[in-house]
């Protein structure tokens, strides 16, 4: 990737929530991130081009999606990657101005389908022990 592309992990709380599929499928997953990324006040418009599931080793689901974010005369591609497990959410925000997409595509979306949720002991375990700390990970 070029120094201008930018990869972000965010990760907050969501009680309750063990699986990103407790939060509806993966279009309106798509839905929610454009309403996020629209601002009336900025006139900043979002437009979702797709989303897609898919699932780790582990059975961990994860929702993908692209959307184009335009401002006043500036486009960014965006590909959001998200994941739920233990009560929190685990999001990987990655992308590239307009007139570099077409160049960038294919590397952005192979470093959000990269995105997996780790542990330092069994992936697979349904309850970790307090001592099990996870971590997001990315090439």
């Amino acid at each position: 990737m070029c120094s201008s592309d930018l990869v972000t992990v965010y990760s907050s709380d969501i009680k309750g929530r063990n699986d990103i599929a407790d939060l509806g499928s993966v279009e309106k997953f798509g839905q929610l991130l454009i309403k996020r990324f629209q601002d009336r006040k900025e006139k900043t418009v979002a437009e979702l081009r797709s989303t897609k599931e898919r699932k780790d080793k582990t059975g961990r689901r994860y929702y993908t999606a692209e959307l184009v974010v335009a401002a006043r005369n500036n486009a960014q591609h965006t590909v959001v990657t998200a994941t739920v497990d233990d009560g929190k959410i685990y999001t990987l925000v990655t992308g590239t101005g307009d007139g570099t997409w077409a160049s960038r595509k294919e590397k952005l979306f192979t470093v959000a389908d990269s995105f997996v949720l780790t542990t330092t002991s069994a992936s697979a375990a349904k309850e970790p022990a307090p001592s099990q700390n996870k971590t997001p990970s990315a090439p």
